[in-house]
C-alpha cells in the first residue's frame, strides 16, 4: 500500500484526516509509517476500518536508599510544540509495537534502549499478555485500534538508575520519563 491508497482508504471510511497532527493526533505519515514497517495493520471489521498492533509494556521500578519506585511516562512533546499524555494500559512505564519476525523479549529489550537508552539485558519477568479494545484510536482519530500486548516486569539495578528520569528523543518528538512513589 502506497501513500495516496492509504489516504484513499481512509476517505473511503470517512475517516477525519483532515483533524491529524493536531492536538494528540499523529500525522497520516506515522500511520502510513506504521504499515509500511509492519508495526500494524489495518482490516475492515463490521464496516469499520480497524488498526491491529501486536506490541510489548514493560512496568519498570526501583528500590534504592529510600522507598520503591516506579517509572511513568509523564508526556510528549511534539516539535511543532502539542503535548501529549498517554496513561499506558495497565499502569506501564515503556511500550514498543513489535516489529515484523520481532519476538515479544527483542521487543522489550528494543524499548528499553529507545526509551531509556539502556542496552544492558536485564531481567525480565514475564507477565500476563492482555488485549486492550477495540477502542478508538486518540492517535489516529475516527479508526478503532485492538493491541495485543505482551507484559514484563523489570527492575532497574542502582547503576542504571537516573534519579530525573528518562529522555528519548524521536525525530518528531521528545518523550520525558519520570519516577513516581509506590
Amino acid at each position: 500500500m502506497n501513500r495516496k491508497s492509504l489516504m484513499t482508504l481512509l476517505r473511503s471510511f470517512k475517516v477525519p484526516i483532515e483533524t491529524w497532527g493536531t492536538g494528540e493526533a499523529k500525522t497520516l505519515d506515522h500511520l502510513y509509517a506504521e504499515i509500511s514497517s509492519g508495526e500494524a495493520a489495518l482490516t475492515v471489521v463490521n464496516g469499520k476500518l480497524r488498526r491491529y498492533a501486536l506490541g510489548i509494556t514493560v512496568l519498570v521500578h526501583y528500590i534504592g536508599d529510600g522507598p520503591e519506585k516506579k517509572l511513568v511516562e509523564k508526556e510528549q512533546v511534539f516539535r511543532d510544540g502539542r503535548r501529549k499524555t498517554r496513561a499506558l494500559q495497565g499502569n506501564m512505564s515503556i511500550g514498543e509495537k513489535m516489529r515484523p519476525s520481532e519476538d515479544a523479549l527483542s521487543a522489550a529489550y528494543r524499548a528499553f534502549k529507545e526509551e531509556l537508552k539502556i542496552e544492558e539485558r536485564l531481567p525480565l519477568q514475564v507477565l500476563r499478555p492482555f488485549v486492550k479494545g477495540p477502542i478508538p484510536s486518540i492517535s489516529f482519530p475516527g479508526i478503532e485500534t485492538l493491541y495485543y500486548i505482551h507484559a514484563f516486569m523489570a527492575w532497574i539495578p542502582p547503576h542504571l538508575y537516573k534519579r530525573d528520569g528518562y529522555t528519548e528523543e524521536q525525530e518528531d518528538k521528545t518523550t520525558y520519563f519520570i519516577w513516581e512513589v509506590v
